[in-house]
């Protein structure tokens, strides 16, 4: 085992270097914040593991020291750590669990989802046979006598 947690190993590392945490910061384009939760040890501050490994493996290679090592040494402290090893939660969920709670199959969902079809429905037709069209206005006007003929309708004998 390390008498040193790692964060202070990295730390350690970096100031015998004279490399300020801004460097660090501005170089691996790693949050300042985050930087600082390493050192700290803070590893829950951090976002999931994958990141924090690329995290360390960028920290290393800027202040000179061999990435697998150090993730070596990450490994070797995190599996040493008994909260890491029994986790209180799984690391993901069974997606049966949502699917009971939100159930695309809801009687009440389809029922109300049926009724407004249906009522929809209902209004275009409504709309459909009661709105004007323009062939019912076309035979309304062929129906109604016209009032002007023209000389072609007049008689033979009228002038």
């Amino acid at each position: 085992m390390f008498k040193e947690s790692l964060g202070e190993y990295l730390k350690r590392e970096r100031e015998l270097r004279q490399i300020s945490l801004e460097e660090v910061a501005e170089g691996t384009k790693i949050a300042i914040y985050r930087l600082r939760a390493m050192e700290a040890g803070r590893w829950e501050k951090l976002p999931a593991e994958i990141f924090v490994k690329g995290f360390i493996k960028s920290y290393a290679e800027f202040i000179g020291l061999v990435p697998e090592d150090v993730i070596l040494r990450y490994h070797e402290i995190r599996l040493a750590d008994e909260s890491f090893d029994e986790p209180t939660e799984p690391a993901y969920k069974p997606l049966f669990n949502y699917v009971n709670k939100v159930s695309f199959f809801n009687r009440e969902l389809i029922t109300a989802a049926a009724v407004l079809f249906l009522i929809l429905l209902l209004l275009v037709m409504a709309i459909w046979f009661f709105w004007p069209s323009d062939e019912k206005h076309e035979t309304d006007q062929n129906l109604t006598p016209s009032t002007t003929t023209s000389l072609k309708e007049r008689p033979i004998g009228h002038k």
